[in-house]
């Protein structure tokens, strides 16, 4: 992961509502590949600043 690809996922979820789905967060970065966000998002469930509620690209994710 670029670190350009990198910051443009973070700054699109810090811009989101407390609680969005995968979706939103795809359409907020159509350069960004899925597979990249997926990471993101896992790295940052790891982390404790994520929680993750569902599964798949309906998936809503929850902001710690």
């Amino acid at each position: 992961m670029t670190c350009s690809h990198y910051n443009i996922v973070l700054d699109a979820i810090n811009n989101l509502p407390q609680e969005f789905s995968s979706r939103e967060l795809q359409e907020r970065c159509p350069t960004v590949g899925i597979n990249l966000i997926r990471r993101l998002l896992r790295r940052e469930r790891d982390a404790g600043r994520l929680e993750c509620r569902g599964r798949g690209v309906e998936a809503h994710w929850r902001k710690q």
